[in-house]
Parts: structure tokens; sequence; C-alpha cells
């Protein structure tokens, strides 16, 4: 099990946090990893949809040296599309080398799907480097 809350306040400027925290036993979800960890934010919406934002997601209980510091710029496009780009930065402990790594992901938006491609180094801080394709629709 596990459960995480977030807060964000102000506009066109804005600044959040949030914690989240597991029963400490395996589970499958569609949250950061790690989830035992709080998170803040700050950054910047203008009145087209433009956004520009930072945040950190810090583990806080098992492994404390692991981190995702991510940098997102979503631009609107023509016709309600969108495109997003999120580039990350982590560090943290992978089989006890500490690494640094590099990864981004970048998503076309129309009104009803998308289309993503990312690459995310030492997946869930493990030795596994991941290339994901996603293809969705929104409900």
């Amino acid at each position: 099990m596990g459960g995480s809350i977030g807060l964000e306040t102000g506009e066109p400027w804005f600044v959040g946090a949030g914690l989240g925290r597991t029963n400490l036993r395996p589970y499958y979800n569609l949250n950061f990893d790690p989830n035992d960890s709080w998170t803040i934010s700050a950054g910047h919406r203008d009145g087209s949809g433009r956004v520009l934002m930072a945040f950190m997601v810090r583990d806080n209980r098992e492994n404390p040296d692991q981190r995702h510091v991510h940098l997102v710029w979503r631009q609107p496009l023509e016709r309600g599309n969108h495109l997003t780009a999120d580039a990350l930065w982590k560090k943290g402990l992978v089989e006890g080398e500490m690494i640094q790594r590099w990864g981004f992901t970048v998503t076309y938006d129309w009104p009803r799907f998308f289309v993503r491609l990312a690459r995310d180094p030492k997946t869930n801080f493990t030795t596994v480097d991941t290339w994901r394709f996603s293809a969705g629709t929104r409900f």
C-alpha cells in the first residue's frame, strides 16, 4: 500500500510540496520511485498554457541518497495540441555505487490522444536502463 499528498499555491508563479509514504512492501504503482519521499516544486504558468517548472523528488526513508530533479517545459500548439519536454537528472546508490545520470521524456498531446518517448537510466535505481514508448487516449 502507498499514498501521497501534494499541495500547490500561486498564480502565475507557483510553489508546491508533497509527501509520499508506503508500508514498505512491494506493490505496483504509477508514482515516482522512490515512493517514500518528499517533493518540492516551483514554476510559472502564463495565460497561453505555457508552463516551465522544476521539481525534486527525494527519498526520505530507506535510501535518502536517491533523488530525481526534473525541468519540465510545456508548450501549447495549434488546434489544442501540446508539446512537453522533461529533462531528468538522477543521483543515488545503485548496488553500492553512487550514480548520476541524465534522462528525458518528450510527449506530443492531441486533444484526445498522446505519444511519449522516454529514456530512464538506472530505472528505479536498478542496473536497468530503459527506453519507453507510450501511446494512449484520454477519457
